[in-house]
């Protein structure tokens, strides 16, 4: 019976749980944010392509002095004398190829996202979603960014930082993979209260997930109001209030405004995301507790 119970509990978690993604918003050209699929604010900042650069140049040192010290010590190798010189150069390539692919790979992993130059730089490697990575992930980085930042001596890396909003590099699009900066002032999410004449509605509504860039361009609405040009602001919100309504079951009531009809979605839609990841931290903290008391 407890078991079937923590099933259904599973299965509400996996359909319920945000998925944290990067929306760009399709109303008015609000700028890019960090948020979950529902509306709650992301506290991920990207580092700056300079940061990156100086990380990329403390690695590339370390690398490269690493392989300096590695060919040499091969090649004084007494067996390395009598070897075909077409032989040897096979062989200093295999070096470099597996120095260079090894150190983040290796660092990364072990690190869960850092690197020497990371460090210095307070950046970390990160899943798109602020998860941390893993051997996949940092595998990934690591075979492209050999060809990024070796092949093209770094000038490929370098432009696709510059080009993407957040800094990413090829490896970063291949693996789904952000760097971040660990030093930035922490963010918390932001509440959107739901208004009291629409409390009894939104709580008894059936919302569906919410298309990313309508979710974005709602909590973005909500905080620039006082701010927006009234044409603008009242073009935005007609089509976020039409959009808005074909996602909830009953519709809002004629009464509603479109700024409160926002404010609804979007602040009951937050409350059912953060009582989920609540929900799924507490069953985590269970299975641990029980995993701790079978072992003794």
């Amino acid at each position: 019976m407890h078991a079937a119970h923590e099933h259904e509990e599973q299965r509400a978690s996996a359909h319920d749980a945000p998925d944290l993604e990067h929306a760009s918003s399709g109303y008015g050209g609000f700028e890019q944010r960090f948020v979950t699929g529902d509306a709650v604010v992301l506290a991920l900042t990207p580092t700056s392509w300079i940061m990156r650069c100086l990380a990329g140049v403390i690695d590339g040192v370390i690398m490269v002095t690493a392989l300096i010290f590695a060919i040499i010590g091969i090649a004084n190798l007494p067996f390395m004398n009598a070897t075909d010189v077409a032989i040897q150069q096979i062989g200093v390539t295999l070096i470099v190829i597996t120095t260079l692919v090894l150190y983040p790979l290796v660092m990364e992993t072990l690190t869960r996202g850092r690197t020497v130059g990371k460090y210095v730089a307070g950046a970390r490697v990160v899943r798109v979603d602020g998860g941390p990575i893993t051997f996949r992930h940092a595998f990934a980085r690591a075979l492209v960014g050999f060809v990024e930042k070796v092949l093209t001596a770094g000038s490929l890396a370098f432009l696709a930082c510059i080009i993407s909003p957040r800094s990413q590099r090829l490896g970063d699009m291949a693996a789904g993979t952000l760097v971040v900066n660990t030093r930035a002032p922490k963010l918390h999410p932001m509440r959107y209260p739901v208004p009291q004449n629409l409390v009894e509605w939104v709580a008894n509504a059936d919302i569906r997930p919410l298309p990313h860039h309508v979710a974005t361009s709602a909590t973005q609405l909500v905080q620039r109001w006082d701010g927006l040009d009234p044409a603008s602001r009242q073009s935005i919100e007609t089509h976020l209030a039409h959009d808005l309504s074909q996602l909830v079951s009953p519709p809002p009531p004629l009464h509603a405004g479109p700024r409160d009809v926002c404010l609804a979605i979007i602040g009951e839609r937050q409350r059912r995301d953060l009582d989920s990841l609540n929900s799924a931290m507490a069953r985590r903290t269970r299975r641990r507790a029980i995993a701790r008391n079978q072992e003794f």
